[in-house]
């Protein structure tokens, strides 16, 4: 350790994000009023490791997201003075002494995501990608968000990140029932999303809202459109830890075991600007699809219901649903006779009459083609306990 008045501290963030910049701009807003640090800046996870195994340590260490797997177990075995920003504490099982924990406020985030794409309104589907490398920050926002869609009814569709490959991304856009709000874990999955989404033809923010975390200005103004991202405290972050390290270094050892950072806000730009009003006539022609759909209606009668054209619908559909309307009257049906198959006990040529379904040979091949089996076998499958009736 060193015997000036001035501490040698060692800050390893990593200094190509937003997160470890303005963190980095926190410490040194402690600095300007308060400690005599001789502040030194590690470039690489390989500065610190030197640094901690030199003949003459630093007399305090703030760790970031610049480290490795070395760095840590170093500083674990270490009683040099340390404060571990987002780090979880399981990285230094058995070291209690002269360390401390800065956290974002991870839960925060994803109850603000959550709340956030629910004040859209009208978004028929809701999804989460995470960080692309298991991530205890992501998992985090995952969980909060998820829990916070559930309490208002609403599922969450979470994105595989073993599959990090365009088609797959695309592919799982593409499956989300338009219009659709997506949470990433954080602005860095931008570029590659908004690359997703442009090769399954899906606009944004007309068909897809997308919600970042971080506000790395960097990325957000450079995506086209622009992203909306959620505004950590991450100077409030630096400047926690500062004040950790600081007491840390003095011996003062009664100190929260955590300390949590606040969300500031979400900067709102172009990828979240409200859906455009056309999907408003999709919703409102499905739920007359859906309320109909025991009855022949055509596309035809639904345009007619809406008062606009048939092309204009068929045009409306195709940018917003991926569907036909006359391929939803269809799925919608479908669902309609299965219902019917399972909780009636009619005869399955009574049912498809029923439903005004006039040639029982084309239902039936529909029926098979659709579900990968006859409505009698299907029947017997769900319905087990009726009696057999065809």
């Amino acid at each position: 350790m060193h015997t000036s008045n001035y501490k040698r501290v060692i800050v390893a963030l990593r200094l190509n994000g937003a997160t470890g910049r303005n963190e980095l701009s926190g410490i040194f807003k402690f600095l300007e009023r308060n400690a005599a640090w001789d502040l030194h800046v590690a470039q690489e996870a390989d500065d610190l490791n030197d640094a901690l195994t030199s003949a003459s340590p630093p007399d305090g260490v703030i760790v970031g997201l610049l480290h490795t797997d070395k760095t840590l177990d170093l500083l674990a075995r270490s009683a040099i003075p340390t404060v571990a920003i987002d780090i979880g504490a399981d990285r230094f099982a058995g070291r209690t002494r002269s360390i401390a924990y800065v956290r974002t406020d991870d839960d925060g985030i994803g109850r603000l995501a959550g709340n956030y794409l629910l004040s859209l309104g009208n978004l028929r589907s809701i999804g989460f990608i995470p960080a692309r490398v298991r991530r205890p920050w992501s998992q985090l926002r995952q969980r909060a968000f998820t829990a916070r869609l559930v309490q208002q009814g609403r599922n969450v569709s979470v994105y595989s990140a073993d599959s990090a490959d365009m088609p797959s991304l695309s592919a799982w856009l593409a499956a989300l029932p338009k219009p659709a709000g997506v949470l990433m874990a954080w602005d860095g999955l931008a570029p590659a999303v908004f690359a997703a989404a442009r090769a399954a033809s899906i606009r944004i923010p007309g068909q897809l809202a997308i919600l970042g975390v971080d506000n790395d200005t960097f990325i957000c103004d450079a995506m086209r459109p622009t992203l909306s991202s959620i505004r950590p405290d991450y100077e409030q972050c630096g400047l926690q830890a500062a004040k950790c390290l600081e007491r840390l270094m003095r011996g003062i050892r009664r100190m929260r075991p955590i300390v949590r950072c606040p969300v500031r806000d979400i900067v709102e730009r172009e990828s979240t600007a409200p859906v455009a009003p056309a999907t408003s006539l999709i919703l409102r022609a499905i739920d007359f699809i859906v309320h109909n759909a025991a009855s022949r209606i055509t596309p035809t009668d639904v345009a007619r219901q809406l008062g606009v054209s048939r092309r204009l619908l068929d045009l409306r559909f195709r940018e917003f649903h991926s569907s036909s309307v006359a391929d939803t009257i269809a799925a919608v049906r479908l669902e309609v006779l299965k219902t019917h198959l399972r909780e009636t006990h009619l005869p399955i040529g009574r049912i498809t009459a029923n439903l005004g379904y006039r040639n029982s040979r084309s239902i039936k091949n529909f029926f098979k083609a659709r579900v990968g089996m006859s409505m009698r076998a299907w029947r017997l499958v769900h319905a087990p306990n009726q009696p057999l009736q065809v």
